[in-house]
């Protein structure tokens, strides 16, 4: 009889914690302020300095442009406002390919925006534009 109530004690107490962590103890997540630029390739850009607890940029882009605007395929955005290819933009039907490739601070990141991390004050830039490679 003894096992039975210490593992009945135990089963209790685990569950308790869970429920404290849920409940009381889980870490809020971090708001980012960061600065996005979305720039469609034909002259219209949009910058807007925003805050997100989505601090990734894919978040930041999905936060600003809206979840349903936003498409990705493994956290390589395929699609901003309904843009995906040229044929999409009337002013550059017609012309080479073009992607949704970002920056963060200039640089561009060799991960996917799903997966990098935004700080403080990042800028983050959205471009549908020519592959480099």
């Amino acid at each position: 009889m003894m096992p039975i109530i210490v593992v009945a004690i135990v089963i209790i107490a685990a569950v308790g914690g869970i429920f404290a962590y849920n409940e009381f103890l889980r870490p809020e997540p971090a708001l980012v302020t960061a600065t996005i630029t979305i720039d469609f390739g034909n002259g219209t850009v949009l910058t807007k300095e925003i805050g997100s607890d989505n601090n990734t940029a894919l978040g930041l882009l999905r936060t600003y442009a809206g979840e349903e605007n936003v498409e990705d395929v493994g956290g390589f955005v395929t699609s901003v406002n309904g843009i995906s290819t040229v044929d999409d933009v009337p002013e550059l039907a017609g012309t080479e390919a073009r992607y949704w490739l970002y920056y963060v601070n200039g640089e561009m990141p060799m991960e996917s925006a799903a997966l990098h991390v935004i700080v403080d004050g990042d800028i983050v830039e959205f471009k549908f534009e020519t592959s480099p490679w």
